[in-house]
């Protein structure tokens, strides 16, 4: 069993050693996959049926097999470059296909705000969610994103990320 502990001084400090504790003890899929650990535990508090919908390994897989270039954004993302936090469902930027997408706990997005499909592309990172491969925003990308989408919670990833 790791501890991990550090004195903080002020809310800078605390924001670098929360940086510091994901970056060190988690690799990026290890906290996509706490999403998933998070959403099976609030299933359970609310007494829910764990919802099996909520395998995206299938909705990725599908994906791929249709070679369809998507990029995962959002929450997802957020923690993929940072830490988890509790989600609903999964964004996924898609570049336009000719069939409608459609999944219960998933958000196809034709466009995010500050970037186009192929700028966002462009700053993909390659990665896997369990078994299948997958692609996220890059970090730059996502930030510009986020500073541009300019909610307070945007805004709040935003300096988190920094």
């Amino acid at each position: 069993m790791k501890v991990w502990a550090r004195v903080c001084r002020n809310a800078e400090e605390e924001a670098a050693a929360d940086r510091e504790y994901w970056a060190t003890l988690f690799t990026p899929e290890e906290r996509v996959a706490l999403i998933n650990d998070l959403l099976r535990d609030w299933d359970r508090m609310k007494n829910r049926s764990l919802t099996p919908d909520r395998d995206f390994s299938t909705v990725f897989a599908t994906l791929n097999r249709l070679d369809l270039r998507y990029l995962i954004v959002g929450t997802y993302a957020f923690a993929f470059h940072l830490k988890p936090r509790y989600t609903e469902h999964l964004d996924l930027l898609v570049e336009t296909c000719e069939e409608p997408l459609e999944h219960p706990h998933v958000i196809f997005r034709p466009a995010i705000h500050g970037l186009t499909f192929e700028d966002a592309w462009a700053t993909r990172v390659a990665a896997h969610y369990e078994d299948v491969p997958v692609q996220y925003l890059g970090r730059d990308a996502f930030i510009r994103n986020k500073t541009v989408a300019g909610s307070l919670q945007d805004l709040a990833d935003v300096a988190a990320l920094r």
